[in-house]
Parts: C-alpha cells; structure tokens; sequence
C-alpha cells in the first residue's frame, strides 16, 4: 500500500472522524510524504463554518462557558434531540448548574428547525422558517437589532414574532447560538454562517453572545484542529506541490459526471 500510494499521482486520503488525534497527526505525516490531498469529513458538513470563520472570525467558547452562563440559547438549522440527544441535557437546556443566570433558561430558549419540528419537551419559541431562506431571516435579525424596519413576513416568520425574538436575545445576560447543517447545506452554505457570525457581534453591542457549530460523531472536530495546527488549513488541503500545502475545497473536490459534462458543454459553447 506503501508503494502505491509513493508511486500515484495525487492520492486522496480521507475521513478520520473517528480517529484520536495522534493517528491524524501520523497521517499528515504520510501524506505529505505521498504529495496526497488531505481530507475529512468537513467537506460534506461544516466546510462552509470553515469558509465562514476564515473571512468573519469565531467570537465562540467552550461548552463550560455555555452550560454555566447562557440563559437564552438558540438551537439554528439542527434539531438537538434528534442529532445530538445529549447535547441539551449535559450543555444546553437542562444541565445541572447552580448559576443563577440560568434559572430564565427554561423559558426563553429559541429554536429554529427547517427540517422538522422540535419535541413539546423541550422549552421552545419556534421559529419554522421556509426551508433555504436561512440567510434572510438571518438578515432580517440583524435589521431589526439596528433599529430599522422589515417586512411583515420574512422566509415565512411574522415581523412580530422575529422583533419578540431579536428582542429575547437582545435582553439575555449571555445568548449562545447553536448552528447546524440546516444552516451549512442550504441555499446561501458559508454566506449563512458568516451572517449567524455578524449577528453574534451585533448582539454582542448589547450583551454577551458566542456561536458554536454543532459538530458530529466522536473525534470529527479533530482533524480541523490537527492539520491547521500544521499545515495552516483544516480540510481540502493539497500537498502534491511538494513545497507548500494549500487550500482551495472547490478545485481539490473530485468531480462527477454532471460537472464533467457540463464542463463539455461550455468548451463547445466557446469554440
């Protein structure tokens, strides 16, 4: 396996979701030897948070901070008792704190699904937008926080209901938002992410506001971490110049029969 991978071309090695961070560092080390691309599970998740951070930072926490001190909470295009079932009840919603910040908790947590509806246990003030039209309502949260108007119905929210909403997180002592991939795969992808960014500063003119990307299985955080910490990119990263990695997720991906027609076709086009 050595030996093919020394002898290809431009190898892909991918995933390692599932792997402690040591054998991710390990396999850095083989794919820059083979000149590999590098990848992992981002590609077909949080790539686009990637993306995002890299033109509009992170002003985000850890979850201590989030379990001890929030107490409006916004769940953002996931849905936690489906996707992540411990995520309210060790986090979120309902962890066992003696804060006394969190006492409100309970009541004024937002919740925002396009693709389901949220249990009846969970405390909720829903927001179920029309599914791809994250980026307006995201839009329409940060006109009203500055003070102007909006329509009456946005991505299919009633004005009141979005002025009770940004007024909810406005008047929070510490609102965390929680965005998932109903935000990253939808119309808009990166562009939602770095208006839910944009929206965390704004709130945060008037109180305390972090946003954490709701992430999956195991370890899958962990190769982002690892390979920016030595390569400088944490997904889609080429390394088959031999003197430099780089990134670029929208050349590196591999292409399928639709993209390669269509590449036909516009070659034709132009003669």
């Amino acid at each position: 396996m050595a030996k093919t991978m020394l002898a290809a071309k431009k190898p892909l090695i991918y995933g390692f979701g599932s792997t402690n961070c040591e054998g991710m560092a390990a396999v850095a080390r083989i794919a820059e030897k083979s000149g590999a691309v590098l990848d992992n599970c981002a590609t077909i998740c949080h790539g686009p948070s990637f993306l995002a951070m890299f033109d509009n930072g992170y002003p985000s926490c850890t979850l201590g901070e989030a379990k001890n001190r929030a107490d409006v909470v916004v769940f953002w295009g996931c849905n936690p008792m489906h996707a992540h079932p411990r995520h309210t009840s060790r986090y979120s919603i309902f962890p066992a704190v003696t804060s006394p910040t969190r006492a409100r908790c309970r009541e004024q947590s937002l919740l925002s699904t396009p693709a389901r509806p949220i249990p009846q246990s969970l405390p909720t003030f829903h927001l179920m937008l029309d599914q791809g039209h994250d980026y307006e309502l995201f839009d329409a949260f940060r006109t009203v926080l500055k003070g102007y108007d909006i329509p009456d119905v946005v991505a299919g929210i009633k004005k009141e209901t979005i002025v009770k909403a940004v007024d909810i997180m406005k008047n929070a002592r510490f609102c965390m938002i929680f965005f998932g991939m109903g935000c990253t795969h939808t119309d808009g992808r990166n562009h939602n992410i770095d208006h839910a960014i944009s929206l965390t500063r704004d709130l945060n003119n008037y109180t305390k506001c972090s946003i954490m990307a709701m992430r999956g299985h195991y370890n899958i955080a962990g190769p982002g971490q690892v390979w920016s910490w030595i390569f400088g990119f944490p997904y889609c990263i080429d390394l088959s110049k031999g003197t430099h990695a780089s990134h670029e997720p929208g050349r590196n991906q591999f292409r399928g029969p639709c993209d390669a027609r269509r590449s036909r076709l516009l070659r034709e086009y132009r003669g």
